[in-house]
């Protein structure tokens, strides 16, 4: 958050400048600003990956089931991506993501399952199907083209 409020602050006075006719000034904040983004997005990074392996410790889930509470969209399709690919590599049959109910969302609606939709159709050479609440409400089962191997996304 701090980074955030530092960046907004830097582009409100760039374009304070900008507004006066101070271009040289302007340059400089934004450039300080886009500095700040930088480091919110770095921040951003390390937390996902901490969040990620804390709940992804050794033992807290059965062989293959992957807890995505607590990533954007963005970061769990990076996720989502890393493990299409390791379950080709290793010819896995199935694996399991959590992604929650969207109980903390905006107005209680997840946004990961339709994220994991269109990421399922843009992959169709990777993806051969997909099923919606299989083998349980809130699930998304993916059988991968290659290796019939499969990903159920638990909300």
């Amino acid at each position: 958050q701090k980074y955030n409020d530092e960046r907004t602050a830097c582009f409100e006075k760039s374009q304070f400048y900008y507004s006066q006719g101070d271009h040289e000034a302007a340059k400089n904040w934004s450039n300080k600003g886009k500095s700040y983004g930088q480091k919110m997005d770095d921040a951003n990074e390390r937390a996902a990956k901490a969040i990620f392996a804390d709940l992804n410790a050794p033992g807290k889930h059965p062989a293959r089931t992957y807890d995505f509470h607590g990533l954007f969209v963005k970061e769990a399709l990076l996720k989502l991506e890393e493990i299409v690919q390791l379950a080709k590599k290793n010819r896995w049959t199935d694996i399991t993501i959590i992604v929650g109910r969207g109980n903390h969302s905006l107005n209680g609606i997840a946004k990961l399952p339709s994220a994991v939709e269109d990421f399922a159709h843009s992959h169709g050479d990777v993806i051969a199907s997909y099923h919606l609440d299989q083998p349980t409400k809130g699930c998304i089962h993916l059988e991968l083209s290659n290796n019939r191997s499969s990903m159920c996304i638990i909300q």
